[in-house]
């Protein structure tokens, strides 16, 4: 059972995180916060990697119908995806959110669906790419 999917594009990996970035913003999405993992590793360890970045990606209006039905719906909040090159190659995956609401607030039916709702705006963002 996959947590998520990647994609690979036929972008440079600055190419993909701009077009990711556009691509949710035309539809609602934001980026929360843009983690450079290749700049932290080399800042901290003193290692080279290859680029990495993983984003936390939020819709204000789902976080808030999220928000409503639980407040522990902050637990699997933002959504997850990310940005990497690997064998010279970009790929973009994405966290299922559908994989990553817990077996307890599965029970919460708002939250359910709100987390498929998200899942596939966010499929349809990555296939856009």
């Amino acid at each position: 059972m996959a947590i998520g999917i990647v994609r690979q594009v036929d972008l440079d990996q600055a190419g993909a995180l701009a077009r990711l970035k556009d691509a949710l913003k035309e539809n609602k999405w934001g980026v929360l916060s843009d983690i450079d993992v290749r700049a932290i590793l080399k800042e901290k360890l003193g290692v080279d990697t290859d680029e990495y970045h993983i984003l936390d990606v939020c819709n204000p209006v789902m976080a808030n119908r999220g928000l409503k039905a639980s407040k522990q719906a902050g637990l699997v909040l933002p959504c997850k995806m990310v940005v990497y090159v690997e064998g010279g190659k970009t790929n973009v995956g994405l966290y299922l959110p559908t994989k990553q609401l817990p077996e307890e607030l599965r029970s919460v039916s708002d939250l359910r669906k709100l987390s498929e709702e998200a899942e596939s705006s966010l499929k349809a963002i990555l296939s856009s790419l």
